[in-house]
């Protein structure tokens, strides 16, 4: 009796979902059927790559790529220029680009 209960309540609660559609079979098996639409799957992706560029401009809006490249590689270059006792080597600029660097998988460790 309990698993019938179980079984009213997620069918009810996949009701709402679409596409998702849940069947039960009378020796308590359940089978879970998706259907993918791949226009709809278009749209939204086209829309959450908009939406992400939007974004990203509106975010930085007054500055170029060239801007920031010109600002990230002076910064660096004043990383690396500067003594090794200075906060430039020693601060939380520093420790960014460290890990920066070994973010990527092809510097050794």
């Amino acid at each position: 009796m309990a698993e019938a209960s179980a079984g009213a309540r997620l069918d009810a609660a996949l009701v709402s979902v679409r596409d998702v559609m849940i069947l039960s079979s009378e020796d308590g098996t359940y089978s879970i059927t998706f259907s993918f639409n791949p226009w709809r799957f278009r749209k939204q992706l086209v829309h959450s790559i908009f939406s992400l560029k939007l974004t990203v401009l509106n975010t930085v809006w007054p500055l170029t790529p060239g801007i920031w490249g010109s600002v990230c590689a002076l910064t660096a270059l004043q990383v690396i220029t500067a003594p090794k006792d200075s906060w430039w080597r020693s601060g939380w600029i520093a420790n960014a680009l460290w890990s920066w660097d070994t973010f990527f998988p092809w510097q050794n460790q």
